[in-house]
Formats: C-alpha cells, structure tokens, sequence
C-alpha cells in the first residue's frame, strides 16, 4: 500500500535487531535463502530459545537448540523469544 510519500508493506524484516535492556542479550534474525538464522550476542549462559506460533495467550515451548540456529522460513508463522529460566 501506499500514498504519497508514505509505503506500507507486509512480510519478514530480515536483519532485525531489537535492543534489550539489563544483561539479557540481544535476539537477530537473519534470512538466508529458505531458512532463517536465529541467534544471540554475546553468547550469555543460561538463556534457551522458545518458540510458539501465537504470542496472543501462546504457550512457549523450548526450541532448536544451539546458537546460531536454522530454522525453515516457509509455512505458518512463527514466534521466537529467548528466556532465562
């Protein structure tokens, strides 16, 4: 969509930092072909990924272990946080 000189448009935003506050560290996400590279700096002991597929009311599970980590970028949409437990 658009409008003078105003655009909106929908998908993934490959690349997106989100700062974090305090000693947590900070959450990329990164396309790279059909997957999407998920990862943490600095490499922070005792964080673990969780996923789920709605955050409205979602139950978090643990996801794919490892940092970085590969994750398929096609099919339903997913959401991805880390946690300190």
């Amino acid at each position: 969509m658009g409008a003078g000189q105003y655009a909106m448009h929908g998908g993934f935003w490959p690349g997106l930092i989100v700062p974090s506050a305090g000693e947590a560290p900070t959450l990329f996400i990164q396309l790279a072909g059909d997957s999407v590279i998920i990862s943490w700096s600095p490499e922070t002991p005792g964080f673990e990924l969780e996923a789920a597929s709605d955050v409205t009311g979602a139950v978090w599970s643990v996801g794919p272990a490892g940092n970085p980590v590969a994750v398929g970028a096609s099919g339903m949409a997913m959401f991805y946080r880390l946690r300190k437990p």
